[in-house]
C-alpha cells in the first residue's frame, strides 16, 4: 500500500493491480489493523516489564540465599530486612557480604553460632602427665578438691 500511495504522490500511472488494491483498501480496516497491532505492542511492553521484575526478584532471592549460606545466617528474611532498613543495595552482593558479616558481629540471634566441637573450651588441655601441681595450703577445701580432680585417672 505504501508504494501505491508514492505513486499516486509522485503522479504515477498504476497498473490494474494496484488499482485493484486501491479500490479494496478499507481505510477503516486499517485503522482497526494498527488499533489492535498498538495494543499488542502495549500488552507485550507490560508483560516484558512483568517478567524483568520477576526475573529481577528471583536474582536478588538467588543470592540472598548464598550469601546466608556463606555467613552463617539463618533467617534470610530477616536479613533482607535489615538491609533494607539500613539502604543496603541488595542487588550488590559484596555490599551483602559485608552487611551480613556486621550484622553477625552486631546482632548474632539470627546467625549460626561458631562452636568448637568436644566437650571442653577447644584445644585447651590442662593436663599433662608430667605437669607439676603445686601443693594444696592445708586445709585449703579447694585446693585439696582441685588435687583430686586433678590426681583422677583418664576415663577409658
Amino acid at each position: 500500500m505504501k508504494k501505491i500511495i508514492q505513486k499516486i504522490l509522485n503522479s504515477e500511472p498504476l497498473n490494474a493491480l494496484e488499482k485493484a488494491e486501491l479500490e479494496n483498501f478499507d481505510p477503516g480496516s486499517a485503522a482497526e489493523t494498527a488499533a489492535s497491532l498498538q495494543q499488542q505492542l502495549e500488552s507485550a511492553r507490560q508483560e516484558n516489564a512483568l517478567l524483568s521484575g520477576q526475573l529481577q526478584n528471583l536474582q536478588k532471592e538467588r543470592s540472598l540465599e548464598k550469601i546466608s549460606l556463606e555467613s552463617g545466617c539463618c533467617d534470610p528474611d530477616y536479613l533482607l530486612f535489615k538491609a533494607e532498613q539500613q539502604g543496603i543495595d541488595t542487588l550488590n552482593p559484596e555490599a551483602m557480604r559485608e552487611f551480613a558479616l556486621s550484622l553477625a558481629k552486631n546482632s548474632p540471634g539470627a546467625f549460626r553460632a561458631s562452636i568448637v566441637p568436644g566437650s571442653s573450651a577447644g584445644l585447651c588441655n590442662d593436663r599433662t602427665e608430667n605437669k607439676i601441681q603445686p601443693d594444696p595450703i592445708p586445709g585449703d577445701r579447694i585446693g585439696n578438691i582441685v588435687l583430686s580432680i586433678n590426681s583422677a585417672p583418664d576415663a577409658v
